[in-house]
Protein backbone atom coordinates (compact mmCIF):
# COMPACT_ATOMS: atom_id res chain seq x y z
CA UNK A 1 0.00 0.00 0.00
CA UNK A 2 1.64 3.07 -1.22
CA UNK A 3 2.03 5.76 1.78
CA UNK A 4 0.13 8.65 1.73
CA UNK A 5 1.74 12.09 0.65
CA UNK A 6 1.09 15.29 2.90
CA UNK A 7 -0.36 17.92 1.03
CA UNK A 8 1.81 21.01 1.19
CA UNK A 9 0.16 24.18 2.32
CA UNK A 10 0.19 26.47 -0.62
CA UNK A 11 1.17 30.16 0.12
CA UNK A 12 -0.29 33.16 -1.20
CA UNK A 13 1.48 35.79 -3.28
CA UNK A 14 1.64 38.32 -0.56
CA UNK A 15 3.76 35.04 1.38
CA UNK A 16 5.81 34.23 -1.37
CA UNK A 17 6.57 37.80 -2.49
CA UNK A 18 7.54 38.85 1.13
CA UNK A 19 11.22 39.87 1.53
CA UNK A 20 13.14 39.12 4.64
CA UNK A 21 14.92 41.39 6.93
CA UNK A 22 18.74 40.09 8.10
CA UNK A 23 20.75 42.28 10.91
CA UNK A 24 23.94 42.09 10.01
CA UNK A 25 24.59 43.31 13.48
CA UNK A 26 22.55 40.96 16.06
CA UNK A 27 21.62 37.68 15.50
CA UNK A 28 17.92 37.65 16.49
CA UNK A 29 17.29 33.39 16.24
CA UNK A 30 20.16 31.34 17.96
CA UNK A 31 19.76 27.51 18.95
CA UNK A 32 18.98 26.87 22.39
CA UNK A 33 22.10 26.30 24.60
CA UNK A 34 20.68 23.81 26.56
CA UNK A 35 19.60 20.62 25.24
CA UNK A 36 16.09 20.56 25.61
CA UNK A 37 13.34 18.53 23.16
CA UNK A 38 10.44 21.38 23.90
CA UNK A 39 12.94 24.05 22.89
CA UNK A 40 15.28 24.33 19.94
CA UNK A 41 15.77 27.90 19.22
CA UNK A 42 16.03 31.17 21.40
CA UNK A 43 14.57 34.59 19.34
CA UNK A 44 15.90 37.84 21.11
CA UNK A 45 13.46 40.57 20.49
CA UNK A 46 14.83 43.71 18.79
CA UNK A 47 12.15 46.66 18.58
CA UNK A 48 12.65 50.28 18.95
CA UNK A 49 9.84 51.82 19.96
CA UNK A 50 8.53 53.63 22.58
CA UNK A 51 5.50 52.43 25.23
CA UNK A 52 2.40 53.99 26.42
CA UNK A 53 4.45 53.74 30.08
CA UNK A 54 7.95 53.28 31.17
CA UNK A 55 9.09 49.88 32.30
CA UNK A 56 7.54 47.98 29.37
CA UNK A 57 9.05 44.88 27.85
CA UNK A 58 8.68 43.98 23.81
CA UNK A 59 8.22 40.60 22.95
CA UNK A 60 7.83 39.47 19.31
CA UNK A 61 5.24 37.38 18.18
CA UNK A 62 5.78 37.16 14.79
CA UNK A 63 7.46 34.05 14.23
CA UNK A 64 4.51 32.29 16.66
CA UNK A 65 1.64 33.58 14.39
CA UNK A 66 1.13 30.39 12.10
CA UNK A 67 0.75 28.75 15.64
CA UNK A 68 -0.65 30.59 18.20
CA UNK A 69 -3.06 34.28 17.74
CA UNK A 70 -2.43 36.95 19.47
CA UNK A 71 -5.02 35.81 22.57
CA UNK A 72 -3.22 32.79 22.74
CA UNK A 73 0.51 34.18 23.30
CA UNK A 74 -1.04 36.49 26.50
CA UNK A 75 -2.59 32.92 27.75
CA UNK A 76 0.45 31.36 27.49
CA UNK A 77 2.07 34.84 28.96
CA UNK A 78 -0.27 33.93 31.98
CA UNK A 79 0.34 31.21 32.46
CA UNK A 80 4.46 31.26 33.04
CA UNK A 81 4.20 34.91 33.99
CA UNK A 82 1.26 35.47 36.57
CA UNK A 83 2.82 38.38 38.10
CA UNK A 84 2.31 40.57 34.71
CA UNK A 85 -0.63 43.01 35.25
CA UNK A 86 -0.69 44.59 32.21
CA UNK A 87 -0.72 43.55 28.43
CA UNK A 88 -1.54 44.63 24.63
CA UNK A 89 -0.86 43.00 21.61
CA UNK A 90 0.82 45.54 18.82
CA UNK A 91 2.36 45.79 14.95
CA UNK A 92 5.13 47.39 14.09
CA UNK A 93 4.40 47.01 10.14
CA UNK A 94 5.00 43.66 9.38
CA UNK A 95 6.55 42.77 13.33
CA UNK A 96 3.61 41.55 15.61
CA UNK A 97 4.84 42.10 19.52
CA UNK A 98 3.47 42.01 22.98
CA UNK A 99 3.66 45.41 25.44
CA UNK A 100 4.40 43.73 29.00
CA UNK A 101 4.02 45.93 31.95
CA UNK A 102 5.46 43.78 34.77
CA UNK A 103 6.99 45.69 38.30
CA UNK A 104 10.19 45.20 39.55
CA UNK A 105 9.07 43.12 43.21
CA UNK A 106 6.66 41.25 41.05
CA UNK A 107 9.47 40.05 38.70
CA UNK A 108 10.69 36.89 40.43
CA UNK A 109 11.63 34.83 37.17
CA UNK A 110 13.64 37.65 35.52
CA UNK A 111 11.46 38.11 32.58
CA UNK A 112 13.95 39.48 30.77
CA UNK A 113 16.61 36.74 30.92
CA UNK A 114 13.82 33.98 30.74
CA UNK A 115 10.99 35.28 28.59
CA UNK A 116 8.15 33.26 27.21
CA UNK A 117 8.46 29.70 25.74
CA UNK A 118 6.28 28.47 22.91
CA UNK A 119 5.95 24.93 22.49
CA UNK A 120 4.28 24.20 19.67
CA UNK A 121 6.71 26.45 17.59
CA UNK A 122 9.87 24.95 19.78
CA UNK A 123 10.60 28.95 20.28
CA UNK A 124 11.71 30.84 23.27
CA UNK A 125 11.01 34.76 23.06
CA UNK A 126 13.45 36.86 24.90
CA UNK A 127 11.86 40.48 25.27
CA UNK A 128 13.61 43.83 25.00
CA UNK A 129 13.21 47.07 26.76
CA UNK A 130 11.24 50.18 25.06
CA UNK A 131 13.10 52.73 24.36
CA UNK A 132 11.93 56.32 26.08
CA UNK A 133 10.33 59.41 23.93
CA UNK A 134 13.79 61.05 24.53
CA UNK A 135 15.52 58.34 22.24
CA UNK A 136 14.14 59.21 19.27
CA UNK A 137 15.01 56.40 17.27
CA UNK A 138 14.58 56.68 13.22
CA UNK A 139 14.27 53.80 11.16
CA UNK A 140 15.40 54.37 7.46
CA UNK A 141 14.87 52.47 4.13
CA UNK A 142 18.24 52.22 2.15
CA UNK A 143 17.71 52.09 -1.36
CA UNK A 144 20.13 51.90 -4.33
CA UNK A 145 22.79 50.89 -2.85
CA UNK A 146 26.18 49.01 -4.07
CA UNK A 147 25.32 44.76 -4.57
CA UNK A 148 28.58 44.46 -2.27
CA UNK A 149 28.42 41.56 0.10
CA UNK A 150 27.02 41.61 3.20
CA UNK A 151 30.34 42.31 5.15
CA UNK A 152 31.16 45.22 2.66
CA UNK A 153 27.77 46.91 2.91
CA UNK A 154 28.10 46.87 6.90
CA UNK A 155 31.42 48.37 6.64
CA UNK A 156 30.51 51.26 4.17
CA UNK A 157 27.10 52.26 6.29
CA UNK A 158 28.82 52.28 9.58
CA UNK A 159 30.90 54.72 8.22
CA UNK A 160 28.72 56.59 6.20
CA UNK A 161 25.83 56.94 8.59
CA UNK A 162 27.38 57.30 11.84
CA UNK A 163 27.37 60.77 11.18
CA UNK A 164 23.83 60.83 11.47
CA UNK A 165 23.14 59.34 14.64
CA UNK A 166 24.02 56.46 16.50
CA UNK A 167 23.65 53.09 15.18
CA UNK A 168 21.75 50.54 17.15
CA UNK A 169 20.80 48.28 13.92
CA UNK A 170 21.92 47.67 10.21
CA UNK A 171 20.23 44.91 8.44
CA UNK A 172 19.76 43.89 4.48
CA UNK A 173 16.71 43.09 3.19
CA UNK A 174 16.45 39.78 0.88
CA UNK A 175 14.41 37.45 -0.92
CA UNK A 176 12.48 35.43 1.93
CA UNK A 177 13.46 31.88 -0.16
CA UNK A 178 16.75 31.98 -1.86
CA UNK A 179 18.32 35.18 0.38
CA UNK A 180 19.75 36.92 -2.66
CA UNK A 181 20.17 40.42 -1.44
CA UNK A 182 18.07 42.76 -3.31
CA UNK A 183 19.82 46.32 -2.98
CA UNK A 184 18.11 47.58 -0.27
CA UNK A 185 19.10 48.03 3.56
CA UNK A 186 17.10 48.96 6.63
CA UNK A 187 19.16 51.22 9.49
CA UNK A 188 17.72 52.25 12.83
CA UNK A 189 19.77 55.61 14.46
CA UNK A 190 19.03 56.76 17.81
CA UNK A 191 19.82 60.93 16.74
CA UNK A 192 18.79 61.96 20.42
CA UNK A 193 21.17 64.35 21.68
CA UNK A 194 21.37 66.53 24.90
CA UNK A 195 20.99 70.25 24.37
CA UNK A 196 24.88 71.34 25.90
CA UNK A 197 26.09 68.93 22.96
CA UNK A 198 29.18 70.76 21.67
CA UNK A 199 28.64 71.94 18.21
CA UNK A 200 31.20 69.72 16.59
CA UNK A 201 29.86 66.48 17.84
CA UNK A 202 26.49 67.35 17.24
CA UNK A 203 25.03 64.97 14.04
CA UNK A 204 23.72 66.16 10.83
CA UNK A 205 20.46 66.53 9.47
CA UNK A 206 19.55 63.39 7.50
CA UNK A 207 18.79 64.11 3.79
CA UNK A 208 17.17 62.44 1.10
CA UNK A 209 20.63 61.06 -1.09
CA UNK A 210 23.34 60.23 1.31
CA UNK A 211 27.02 59.61 -0.08
CA UNK A 212 28.67 56.39 -0.10
CA UNK A 213 31.70 56.54 2.33
CA UNK A 214 32.34 60.20 1.37
CA UNK A 215 32.24 59.19 -2.22
CA UNK A 216 31.30 62.48 -4.39
CA UNK A 217 29.92 60.39 -6.96
CA UNK A 218 28.21 57.45 -5.54
CA UNK A 219 25.29 58.08 -3.56
CA UNK A 220 22.11 55.99 -1.96
CA UNK A 221 18.92 56.99 -1.17
CA UNK A 222 17.01 57.13 2.55
CA UNK A 223 13.21 57.30 3.24
CA UNK A 224 11.72 57.57 6.27
CA UNK A 225 8.81 58.81 8.18
CA UNK A 226 8.24 62.40 8.45
CA UNK A 227 10.39 63.10 6.35
CA UNK A 228 10.62 66.60 4.71
CA UNK A 229 9.82 66.95 1.10
CA UNK A 230 11.62 65.85 -1.56
CA UNK A 231 11.42 65.19 -5.34
CA UNK A 232 11.00 61.79 -6.60
CA UNK A 233 11.95 62.32 -9.99
CA UNK A 234 15.41 64.28 -9.40
CA UNK A 235 15.75 63.31 -5.77
CA UNK A 236 16.61 66.46 -4.48
CA UNK A 237 15.13 68.41 -1.28
CA UNK A 238 12.73 71.48 -1.02
CA UNK A 239 10.55 70.66 -3.76
CA UNK A 240 7.89 67.86 -5.51
CA UNK A 241 7.70 66.51 -8.34
CA UNK A 242 4.88 68.50 -9.66
CA UNK A 243 7.23 71.89 -9.53
CA UNK A 244 10.76 70.17 -10.08
CA UNK A 245 12.33 72.42 -13.12
CA UNK A 246 13.89 69.09 -14.27
CA UNK A 247 10.41 66.95 -14.28
CA UNK A 248 8.83 70.00 -16.48
CA UNK A 249 11.11 70.44 -18.51
CA UNK A 250 10.45 66.99 -20.34
CA UNK A 251 6.92 67.26 -19.75
CA UNK A 252 4.86 67.46 -23.40
CA UNK A 253 1.89 69.70 -23.46
CA UNK A 254 -1.10 67.81 -25.55
CA UNK A 255 -2.80 70.96 -27.01
CA UNK A 256 0.64 72.76 -29.00
CA UNK A 257 2.78 69.81 -28.65
CA UNK A 258 5.75 71.92 -27.14
CA UNK A 259 7.72 70.79 -23.72
CA UNK A 260 8.18 72.83 -20.88
CA UNK A 261 4.09 72.99 -19.52
CA UNK A 262 1.04 70.53 -19.25
CA UNK A 263 -1.93 71.08 -21.27
CA UNK A 264 -4.11 72.89 -18.52
CA UNK A 265 -1.60 75.28 -18.45
CA UNK A 266 -1.02 75.93 -22.34
CA UNK A 267 -0.63 79.92 -22.87
CA UNK A 268 -2.14 78.69 -26.58
CA UNK A 269 -5.05 76.98 -25.68
CA UNK A 270 -7.52 79.64 -25.83
CA UNK A 271 -6.01 81.11 -28.49
CA UNK A 272 -7.61 81.99 -31.98
CA UNK A 273 -4.41 80.81 -34.38
CA UNK A 274 -4.89 77.45 -33.35
CA UNK A 275 -8.19 75.84 -35.19
CA UNK A 276 -10.51 74.07 -32.62
CA UNK A 277 -10.85 70.70 -34.12
CA UNK A 278 -13.62 69.50 -32.62
CA UNK A 279 -15.60 72.33 -33.69
CA UNK A 280 -14.30 71.41 -37.68
CA UNK A 281 -15.87 67.89 -37.04
CA UNK A 282 -19.28 68.93 -35.78
CA UNK A 283 -19.65 71.31 -38.85
CA UNK A 284 -17.40 69.43 -41.49
CA UNK A 285 -20.88 67.56 -42.84
CA UNK A 286 -23.25 70.45 -42.34
CA UNK A 287 -20.83 72.15 -44.70
CA UNK A 288 -20.35 69.99 -46.96
CA UNK A 289 -23.91 69.39 -47.81
CA UNK A 290 -24.89 73.44 -48.47
CA UNK A 291 -25.90 74.34 -52.18
CA UNK A 292 -25.67 77.05 -53.85
CA UNK A 293 -29.83 76.75 -54.16
CA UNK A 294 -30.43 76.99 -50.50
CA UNK A 295 -29.00 80.51 -49.97
CA UNK A 296 -31.26 83.02 -50.14
CA UNK A 297 -30.62 85.89 -52.11
CA UNK A 298 -29.22 89.72 -51.39
CA UNK A 299 -31.33 91.30 -53.41
CA UNK A 300 -34.83 91.55 -52.01
CA UNK A 301 -37.93 91.97 -54.58
CA UNK A 302 -39.36 95.41 -54.68
CA UNK A 303 -41.97 96.17 -52.78
CA UNK A 304 -45.68 95.84 -54.26
CA UNK A 305 -48.10 98.73 -54.17
CA UNK A 306 -50.76 96.44 -52.10
CA UNK A 307 -48.79 95.88 -49.29
CA UNK A 308 -48.54 97.99 -45.95
CA UNK A 309 -45.11 99.54 -44.77
CA UNK A 310 -45.02 96.70 -42.18
CA UNK A 311 -45.60 93.71 -44.24
CA UNK A 312 -42.75 95.26 -46.46
CA UNK A 313 -40.81 95.34 -43.17
CA UNK A 314 -41.45 92.10 -42.55
CA UNK A 315 -40.47 90.59 -45.90
CA UNK A 316 -37.40 92.40 -45.57
CA UNK A 317 -36.43 90.94 -42.61
CA UNK A 318 -37.63 87.40 -43.61
CA UNK A 319 -34.76 88.42 -46.91
CA UNK A 320 -31.74 89.21 -44.49
CA UNK A 321 -32.16 86.00 -42.51
CA UNK A 322 -28.71 84.72 -42.44
CA UNK A 323 -27.35 81.36 -44.66
CA UNK A 324 -27.08 79.42 -40.89
CA UNK A 325 -31.37 80.03 -40.86
CA UNK A 326 -31.76 78.36 -44.26
CA UNK A 327 -33.18 74.94 -43.57
CA UNK A 328 -30.93 71.99 -45.85
CA UNK A 329 -32.60 68.86 -47.54
CA UNK A 330 -31.98 66.88 -44.16
CA UNK A 331 -33.58 69.53 -42.28
CA UNK A 332 -36.74 69.61 -43.67
CA UNK A 333 -38.90 66.26 -43.05
CA UNK A 334 -41.31 66.96 -45.84
CA UNK A 335 -43.09 63.98 -47.62
CA UNK A 336 -41.39 63.06 -50.57
CA UNK A 337 -44.27 62.89 -52.33
CA UNK A 338 -44.82 66.78 -52.34
CA UNK A 339 -42.67 68.91 -54.55
CA UNK A 340 -42.10 72.54 -54.72
CA UNK A 341 -44.09 74.83 -57.06
CA UNK A 342 -40.83 75.09 -59.27
CA UNK A 343 -41.29 71.49 -60.12
CA UNK A 344 -44.86 71.56 -60.72
CA UNK A 345 -44.70 71.11 -64.42
CA UNK A 346 -42.39 68.36 -64.31
CA UNK A 347 -43.96 64.30 -65.82
CA UNK A 348 -43.34 63.25 -61.80
CA UNK A 349 -45.75 65.99 -59.88
CA UNK A 350 -48.16 65.20 -62.91
CA UNK A 351 -48.45 61.60 -62.11
CA UNK A 352 -48.71 62.31 -58.30
CA UNK A 353 -51.58 64.95 -58.86
CA UNK A 354 -53.41 62.41 -61.02
CA UNK A 355 -53.24 59.53 -58.41
CA UNK A 356 -54.66 62.71 -56.19
CA UNK A 357 -57.29 63.33 -58.72
CA UNK A 358 -58.55 59.47 -58.69
CA UNK A 359 -60.02 59.83 -55.30
CA UNK A 360 -61.73 62.96 -55.54
CA UNK A 361 -65.43 61.72 -56.85
CA UNK A 362 -67.93 63.10 -54.83
CA UNK A 363 -66.59 66.61 -54.22
CA UNK A 364 -69.17 69.47 -54.10
CA UNK A 365 -68.40 73.22 -54.63
CA UNK A 366 -67.81 73.69 -50.85
CA UNK A 367 -65.31 71.58 -50.75
CA UNK A 368 -63.51 73.04 -53.35
CA UNK A 369 -63.92 76.61 -51.76
CA UNK A 370 -63.17 75.10 -48.89
CA UNK A 371 -59.81 73.88 -50.85
CA UNK A 372 -59.30 77.13 -52.45
CA UNK A 373 -58.69 78.73 -48.81
CA UNK A 374 -56.71 75.91 -47.90
CA UNK A 375 -53.97 76.91 -50.74
CA UNK A 376 -54.77 80.44 -50.56
CA UNK A 377 -53.40 80.25 -46.80
CA UNK A 378 -50.81 77.61 -47.41
CA UNK A 379 -49.26 80.22 -49.48
CA UNK A 380 -49.07 82.84 -47.26
CA UNK A 381 -46.94 80.18 -45.29
CA UNK A 382 -42.73 80.12 -45.74
CA UNK A 383 -40.49 77.53 -43.94
CA UNK A 384 -39.14 80.10 -42.13
CA UNK A 385 -42.56 80.70 -40.24
CA UNK A 386 -43.53 76.82 -39.84
CA UNK A 387 -40.36 75.84 -38.53
CA UNK A 388 -39.61 75.06 -34.73
CA UNK A 389 -36.82 76.04 -32.84
CA UNK A 390 -34.76 73.44 -33.79
CA UNK A 391 -34.85 74.74 -37.27
CA UNK A 392 -36.76 71.94 -38.85
CA UNK A 393 -40.40 72.51 -40.23
CA UNK A 394 -42.57 71.14 -37.24
CA UNK A 395 -45.84 69.05 -37.54
CA UNK A 396 -48.06 71.18 -37.98
CA UNK A 397 -46.01 72.69 -41.27
CA UNK A 398 -45.85 69.42 -42.53
CA UNK A 399 -49.06 68.38 -42.45
CA UNK A 400 -50.51 71.63 -43.78
CA UNK A 401 -48.25 71.27 -46.72
CA UNK A 402 -49.61 68.01 -47.74
CA UNK A 403 -53.27 68.55 -47.49
CA UNK A 404 -52.09 71.77 -49.52
CA UNK A 405 -50.74 69.22 -52.23
CA UNK A 406 -54.71 67.39 -52.32
CA UNK A 407 -56.17 70.67 -52.31
CA UNK A 408 -54.21 72.01 -55.13
CA UNK A 409 -55.18 68.72 -56.60
CA UNK A 410 -59.18 68.90 -56.42
CA UNK A 411 -58.92 72.65 -57.68
CA UNK A 412 -56.92 71.07 -60.59
CA UNK A 413 -59.61 68.59 -61.68
CA UNK A 414 -62.25 71.12 -61.06
CA UNK A 415 -60.27 73.51 -63.57
CA UNK A 416 -60.12 70.77 -66.00
CA UNK A 417 -63.32 69.98 -65.94
CA UNK A 418 -66.00 73.20 -64.63
CA UNK A 419 -65.38 76.42 -65.30
CA UNK A 420 -64.91 78.33 -61.60
CA UNK A 421 -64.24 82.16 -62.40
CA UNK A 422 -64.13 82.41 -58.18
CA UNK A 423 -60.88 79.90 -58.77
CA UNK A 424 -59.43 82.33 -61.88
CA UNK A 425 -57.51 84.87 -58.62
CA UNK A 426 -55.85 81.86 -57.11
CA UNK A 427 -51.87 82.65 -56.91
CA UNK A 428 -51.48 78.69 -57.00
CA UNK A 429 -53.64 77.57 -59.66
CA UNK A 430 -51.89 77.04 -62.98
CA UNK A 431 -53.97 75.28 -65.25
CA UNK A 432 -52.13 72.57 -67.08
CA UNK A 433 -54.16 72.76 -70.61
CA UNK A 434 -56.84 74.62 -71.84
CA UNK A 435 -60.43 74.88 -69.68
CA UNK A 436 -62.69 71.73 -71.87
CA UNK A 437 -66.49 72.29 -71.92
CA UNK A 438 -67.89 70.14 -68.75
CA UNK A 439 -67.95 66.77 -68.36
CA UNK A 440 -71.16 64.45 -68.91
CA UNK A 441 -70.46 62.48 -65.73
CA UNK A 442 -73.07 63.09 -62.66
CA UNK A 443 -70.29 65.01 -60.79
CA UNK A 444 -70.46 67.94 -62.76
CA UNK A 445 -73.99 67.83 -62.81
CA UNK A 446 -74.68 68.28 -59.48
CA UNK A 447 -72.93 70.96 -59.33
CA UNK A 448 -74.33 72.88 -62.13
CA UNK A 449 -77.53 72.31 -60.03
CA UNK A 450 -76.03 73.95 -57.16
CA UNK A 451 -75.00 76.89 -59.02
Amino acid sequence: MLSSVQKSKHKTYAEAARLKNVSLLHTDITPHPEENQDIHRVLQTRIYRSSRSEGAYLFDITECKTQYTDRQCMVELKKQRPKVHACMALSDGATRYLEAYVTSANDINDIFRTGINFSETKLQVLPCKAITDQSQAITLKLTHLPMFTSEEVLSGLNTSLAIFGNILDIGIITEKTMGFFMGSVYAVLGVYQPDNTPTSMKFQKLSHQISWIESNTEVFRATWNNMPMWCRYCHQDGHTKFTCETSRARTLCYSCHEQGHRSYECPRKNSANIPNKKQDRKTSKISERKDVKHIPSTDSPPPKGDQSPATQEKNAQANELPEKDCPSDDDMHIDDGVESTDDEHEPRYLEEIQTYVKTLNGYNADQVQQAFEEVHAANEITPFHAKGNDGNLTIIGWRLTKETTRAEALITWFNNHTNFDQLSNSPSIHPRRPPQPPAGDGLSKEVNQNN
